[in-house]
């Protein structure tokens, strides 16, 4: 009993929007019959209340391709221009026949050369999220991202991330194509830092030096440090011979106490 229920709540369901599919198509074809009587004023009224109820693409391009015919034939000169921007929209390449009488073709012929002349272009990276600067302007959106509406002709354009080398290239955009960039972006490898060895100095250097891993002044000649951290270690035996040191140059004032040997 349920199922039953539920396989009539479909059916209900999408009984209206098969509905309204079929009066669309049947208006469709009801207004281009209209228009082929020479019934101009019943067509329109046909036409537009198809295009309200809505249709497939290439019927929405046959309905506004009558429209433009029917105000031509009504001097309506603007409505006719507006359907056939509408109709150029949806497919900016669409071609009347030829062999259609002239005032048709010209009005037609008219609306298209006027129309703007753009393309788009599509860019991915990788990895993504790289900004995009097309012509020196930067993007709102990161890769993958399309820019649309772009005017016919060639433009610089850039993608930067952090850690990557930037990318540039010169691209060329033609009405009604999509340009499609694809670029995988190089690292860039940071310089490792030189390891400089640590100056070591023997028992006997001349050269005052400060010693790592404790506050120690060694003296010139054979004088030993003494250790200012408190240790009390001063690295020697008791015969005055000793380990070598990891040392550093002094580069600072600082108050020594020297042991002569």
């Amino acid at each position: 009993m349920n199922r039953f229920l539920v396989l009539t709540m479909v059916v209900v369901l999408f009984m209206p929007i098969a509905a309204f599919a079929q009066s669309a198509n049947e208006k469709l074809n009801q207004g281009i019959r209209s228009y082929e009587e020479l019934e101009l004023e019943t067509a329109i009224t046909l036409l537009n209340e198809a295009l309200r109820l809505g249709l497939p693409k290439p019927s929405q391009i046959e309905a506004y391709k009558h429209l433009g015919f029917c105000y031509i034939d009504t001097d309506q000169s603007a409505d006719a221009q507006k359907a056939f921007e509408s109709l150029l929209k949806l497919n900016p390449t669409y071609e009347l026949d030829p062999s259609l009488p002239p005032k048709y073709l010209n009005a037609f012929n008219s609306v298209k050369s006027a129309m703007p002349k753009t393309g788009s272009i599509s860019v991915k990276s990788e990895p993504p999220s790289a900004q995009v600067i097309l012509d020196n302007v930067i993007q709102n959106q990161r890769t993958p991202m399309t820019i649309t509406d772009v005017m016919a002709g060639k433009y610089s354009l850039k993608l930067t991330l952090k850690g990557y080398e930037d990318w540039e290239k010169m691209v060329s955009i033609e009405a009604n194509k999509t340009v499609e960039i694809n670029k995988r972006l190089i690292e860039v490898l940071l310089p490792q830092p030189e390891q400089k060895p640590m100056p070591t100095v023997k028992k006997g250097s001349n050269l005052p030096w400060l010693i790592i891993g404790g506050a120690i002044v060694a003296g010139g000649g054979v004088a030993a440090a003494i250790l200012l951290s408190g240790s009390g270690d001063d690295g020697l035996d008791d015969n005055g011979n000793g380990d070598e040191f990891d040392l550093i140059p002094q580069t600072a004032s600082l108050t020594i106490s020297l042991r002569l040997q």
